[in-house]
């Protein structure tokens, strides 16, 4: 089976990656979503991108080996990080972007069990075999528990609401889909950021209208533990 059936049988409609006002800016600058490991070299040529290599928790040395890949979550956002990165930053407007699921198919794409930091528990793969691991019947959490998958997910939710796609080095914004926001401040920002900057490596502009939407900012975090 092709990932793309995959996708299709799954009935997967997007890829979500959640991002701060600062770091929105320099995305639109830049034209897409930059790895950690990339942006480290490519700062110094844009004025905003600095703003997007402050990580939302100070902390990432458990995935210094993934600095390479952008963090990803399919259909829903992973919480858990998401409110760290809040208490973290608790003056900053948040956004989700939403892709395309066809960047699945792309090459080097991984796909993991849970979250991609939480060694040696978490697994990983890439192609078909990586994309069956989010949707696992099992998974082991941080501390080795083993839970297994809700019955009550919806079919193309991941069993873990922290499992992940891992995309590599730089994901344009040619296949962004959506902008979501939670309020009409965070409309008018994000409105704001996409009337203002000049969208670099895209192939047409992005002209999207945000939409408010602030179920699109929690998680379907239901598990059941063994």
């Amino acid at each position: 089976m092709s990932i793309a059936r995959k996708i299709a049988e799954l009935g997967i409609s997007e890829i979500l990656h959640f991002t701060r006002g600062d770091n929105l800016v320099g995305i639109l600058q830049r034209g897409g979503i930059l790895s950690r490991a990339l942006l480290e070299s490519e700062s110094a040529e844009f004025q905003l991108l600095e703003y997007v290599g402050d990580p939302a928790w100070p902390d990432r040395s458990r995935d210094a080996a993934w600095w390479g890949f952008i963090n990803l979550s399919i259909e829903t956002v992973n919480q858990t990080l998401l409110n760290k990165a809040r208490n973290n930053h608790p003056t900053q407007k948040w956004f989700v972007l939403s892709f395309l699921p066809d960047i699945l198919t792309h090459e080097d794409v991984h796909f993991t069990t849970t979250n991609n930091a939480y060694e040696p528990h978490v697994l990983r793969d890439r192609g078909v075999k990586g994309l069956d691991l989010p949707y696992s019947v099992t998974y082991k959490d941080l501390k080795g528990n083993t839970h297994k998958r809700h019955r009550e997910l919806p079919k193309s939710f991941p069993s873990s609401h922290q499992a992940e796609v891992l995309y590599p080095n730089l994901l344009t914004l040619n296949y962004l889909r959506a902008i979501y926001v939670e309020n009409q401040d965070g409309f008018l920002h994000a409105s704001s950021a996409l009337n203002t900057q000049k969208f670099l490596n895209v192939k047409s502009e992005v002209s999207l209208t945000p939409i408010i939407a602030p179920e699109k900012f929690l998680a379907h975090i239901k598990q059941e533990c063994f």
